[in-house]
């Protein structure tokens, strides 16, 4: 299935990993990477990207049809909309800022940006069937296991493109990962055991786990969702606190304030509650329009936490014994 938004935690990881190999700090400002995102922008660095809060100019990327260099050409060349100040304002930017990030991997690991997640977060955390973008070999020999999505307009179910070759074998490290669900779960459950895998290797130090689900971002009004979001590192962290049943893509009201993961659009949610040791990610293949998707979720994660028998103030250690994590 396509993660779409849920997967941008992925690139989140490897930018953590270069960080901790000494190859980039987070002050490090984009232009050092990138010098033709032009000099007049030293301001932007990784953290205004992770959270949404660059002020990009607002550019089609040309995804999935344009290629990646044009793409990064695109974005590199309009820079920064005029009068915003990186830091002061919030505006969610689904795709350019993470084109960026992911050219900064590429430039730095010296690999297409979906071989670097591949290489160093996929497939280290047992994700073997996911991927940023799929080699058309593989697409081919996937056949009927690619997912199928559509759009639910009304009464009318309109199929999407999301199975097509273009859109599963070109790279946007902000929307084009996909996989089973159930291997967003491993990826989350490594974050929950401070950055080691189910194979019992070290992917993240403790230490970037706490960087990556910190709140870098609290309190601001964006200009996009219109509903104030609190922001670690690539991740939303739990913004209960600015309405339970209005927040957009929220993990519900049971959740711990130290949740922390990230939802795709209209359609998936993926996160973990470290409180309560839970991991809950789901993918729907109907796309519903935006409030009707709210309810859903809304809906299923209560139903989660109550079928778990987890109550609104329950801690880890309230689960019932030998609760199915």
């Amino acid at each position: 299935m396509p993660w779409l938004s849920a997967g941008k935690p992925l690139t989140a990881v490897c930018v953590l990993k270069l960080i901790e190999a000494g190859d980039l700090s987070l002050q490090t400002p984009v232009v050092e990477v990138i010098p033709e995102f032009s000099a007049d922008h030293r301001e932007v660095t990784l953290p205004h990207l992770l959270t949404h809060t660059a002020g990009l100019e607002l550019v089609e990327t040309g995804w999935p049809h344009a290629s990646w260099e044009s793409a990064i050409d695109t974005i590199a060349a309009a820079g920064v909309r005029q009068e915003w100040i990186p830091g002061e304002r919030a505006a969610y930017d689904p795709l350019r800022g993470w084109f960026l990030l992911g050219e900064i991997l590429r430039r730095l690991t010296d690999r297409p940006i979906e071989q670097a997640i591949r290489e160093d977060v996929l497939l280290p955390v047992g994700m073997e069937d996911s991927w940023l973008a799929m080699p058309p070999d593989v697409h081919r020999k996937y056949g009927e296991r690619i997912g199928r999505t559509w759009d639910v307009r009304g009464p009318r179910l309109i199929p999407t493109e999301s199975h097509l070759p273009g859109y599963c074998t070109s790279p946007s490290p902000g929307s084009s990962s996909r996989g089973p669900i159930g291997d967003l779960r491993t990826f989350y459950e490594m974050l929950l055991a401070g950055g080691v895998t189910a194979s019992g290797n070290r992917l993240l130090q403790a230490s970037s786990v706490e960087l990556l689900t910190q709140r870098h971002r609290e309190g601001m009004y964006p200009e996009s969702f219109r509903h104030t979001l609190d922001f670690g590192l690539g991740v939303i962290i739990t913004s209960s606190r600015y309405g339970p049943q209005t927040v957009p893509y929220g993990y519900g009201p049971h959740a711990s304030d130290e949740t922390f993961g990230h939802g795709g659009a209209r359609s998936c949610i993926a996160f973990a509650d470290p409180q309560r040791q839970l991991v809950v990610c789901i993918a729907a293949n109907g796309y519903l329009p935006e409030p009707k998707h709210q309810t859903r979720m809304r809906r299923l994660l209560d139903a989660v936490y109550d079928d778990l028998r987890i109550p609104h103030e329950a801690t880890a250690s309230d689960l019932p014994q030998g609760t199915n994590r």
